[in-house]
């Protein structure tokens, strides 16, 4: 699947795919508070969520392409994680 990844960059160029993770972001953002607010469907939190994670898996191959580790950054995000529910949990 990475292929259409790979063409979408080339196609579409990282800039505006950028500024698509932005956009992609902002409307997941709307369907989560909708959800919560107005108990909308949650499929369409799921649709957002798609996408968001349909063009971050494109800047996740542009930003490979600068020297970014993003497994590493992935590690540090989810021991982030781990210190703070142990934090919460009083550990």
């Amino acid at each position: 699947m990475s292929d259409i990844y790979h063409e979408a960059l080339r196609t579409f160029g990282s800039e505006p795919q950028l500024l698509q993770m932005v956009e992609e972001c902002s409307e997941l953002t709307k369907a989560i508070i909708k959800h919560i607010n107005r108990g909308h469907n949650p499929d369409r939190v799921g649709e957002e969520l798609a996408d968001v994670e349909t063009v971050m898996n494109q800047i996740k191959i542009y930003l490979s392409g600068k020297g970014v580790d993003y497994a590493a950054c992935q590690a540090k995000s989810v021991k982030r994680l781990r210190a703070n529910i142990d934090r919460v949990k009083g550990m």
